[in-house]
């Protein structure tokens, strides 16, 4: 309280054109170092907020009958089943989602606009893990912990230690490219020329 006094003392006299009652070379590593003090007090706070509120919202879940759980921590409901096929993890997945924390607060969507694509085995665990439980053309809604989303890290409107819930309609699976089978070359033809990756 005494710093933080003293600091809008300073801030209030630098305002008003008066001198500062401190050298500011001595003063502004105290300043800085009083500054990260806080925000790592705030940080801390945070992640045990996340923590506290993932772990009331999973005990909550436990009690609805429509919700899987799974060993790794992740709770799935099939909100419309589909009638093709199931993604693996190796695939790319097109689909329109909406992203949301516990309390309800939507951080991301696509609904409304555009699909988008994704390869299952770049996102974070729980998607990964999860749009695999569901079909071709159909809805489901994924409970991921924070283990399986972005951990202690904060990410676009998601503070640490955040579980997530996203509701994701999957339109379309792209199967990874299988290799060819190997044959032996003809005699007379060349090795062909290596490919180059293909890029996003």
């Amino acid at each position: 309280k005494e710093q933080i006094d003293q600091l809008v003392k300073g801030i209030y006299n630098a305002a008003s054109g008066k001198e500062a009652p401190y050298e500011l070379e001595k003063i502004g590593p105290e300043v800085s170092k009083f500054m990260q003090a806080k925000q790592q007090y705030y940080l801390a706070k945070l992640k045990e907020q996340g923590k506290a509120d993932g772990e009331k919202f999973f005990t909550q879940l436990k009690t609805n009958k429509a919700v899987t759980f799974l060993p790794s921590g992740l709770a799935y409901e099939i909100l419309k089943p589909g009638t093709g096929d199931f993604p693996k993890a190796t695939d790319r997945v097109r689909v329109f989602y909406t992203g949301t924390l516990v309390n309800g607060n939507t951080f991301d969507s696509n609904v409304g606009g555009e699909p988008v694509d994704f390869q299952l085995n770049a996102v974070i665990p729980g998607w990964s893990e999860g749009i695999q439980k569901i079909n071709k053309g159909g809805k489901i809604k994924l409970y991921v912990p924070s283990t399986l989303a972005y951990g202690e890290e904060a990410s676009q409107g998601i503070p640490p230690n955040s579980a997530l819930i996203f509701e994701v309609e999957l339109l379309d699976i792209n199967p990874a490219a299988t290799p060819a089978p190997t044959q032996a070359p003809a005699a007379a033809a060349p090795a062909p020329a290596p490919k180059a990756d293909a890029k996003k």
